[in-house]
């Protein structure tokens, strides 16, 4: 794991980190900024699991710089140090949920047992949500099936499962599909097609566009984007190139784009 320090007392850091065994707390690398500035650059850069935070620097205090990083790393967990007791700060750090709060002066072993709670915190958290990932994948797949079969006037599935994908679908969704036939037998579930999937959903999220799929045959990926704008040509021919750049790594294959219909 990666450890990010962030405090604008340049003796704190450097104490802190050569004062403890980090591979004995399962760290492997230690990061280091001098405030909230730079600390959310750092943390963006290189994704630390485990935030060591002071709260009051300047340009950019720990709570607000914790605050725009939970939605690009739900999972890092944050551990706030202070040299006031601020109740107000307090409060604020357990709404972010910190695993601890350190007042400074502090000793060596808070941090310690600290770190190791953090550390514990963060497994469960990435477990639990790759459990959700793999539910939320199987209730797509089923969903993309389900826009395969004939159309029948009981779309009563079709919206129980988007309904518990959260997602929109109605008059004023609009429908895309690509269909991929390779050369290999691809299952959906395998790591290197559920890792495609989720580089593809990440390309296509700018465009405010939602994908399911699903393997159809072994050989056949199925792939339905959606969106409640009809998308432009321009952005389907670079959903095209990505799915081909993608494909290529697999061997021979070849693709078909459907036109884009309303739901």
């Amino acid at each position: 794991m990666k450890l990010l320090i962030v405090d604008d007392e340049e003796l704190t850091r450097t104490g802190v980190i050569s004062s403890i065994d980090w591979a004995s707390l399962g760290i492997s690398e230690v990061l280091q900024a001098d405030d909230g500035v730079h600390g959310l650059e750092t943390a963006q850069l290189h994704r630390p699991e485990i935030i060591l935070c002071d709260v009051r620097m300047p340009r950019m205090d720990g709570i607000t710089m914790l605050e725009r990083l939970e939605k690009i790393l739900p999972d890092t967990v944050p551990i706030f140090m202070s040299g006031y007791s601020d109740k107000e700060y307090l409060k604020a750090a357990i709404k972010l949920k910190a695993v601890n709060y350190i007042e400074k002066p502090f000793r060596l072993s808070e941090i310690e047992d600290a770190i190791r709670e953090a550390r514990d915190l963060y497994i469960k958290k990435v477990n639990s949500r790759h459990g959700e990932t793999l539910h939320s994948m199987a209730t797509a797949s089923r969903l993309a099936l389900q826009l395969t079969l004939p159309y029948s006037q009981d779309n009563s599935v079709i919206r129980q499962l988007s309904d518990e994908l959260q997602f929109t679908m109605n008059s004023s969704t609009f429908f895309t599909a690509f269909i991929v036939k390779t050369k290999l037998f691809l299952e959906a579930s395998t790591p290197s097609m559920a890792d495609l999937f989720q580089k593809f959903q990440d390309f296509l999220n700018p465009y405010h566009i939602t994908c399911v799929y699903l393997e159809k045959k072994f050989q056949y990926m199925v792939y339905f984007l959606f969106s409640q704008t009809p998308p432009s040509r321009q952005i389907l021919t670079h959903a095209g190139s990505f799915l081909m750049e993608h494909f290529a790594e697999f061997g021979r294959y070849s693709m078909a784009r459907g036109g884009t219909v309303e739901y």
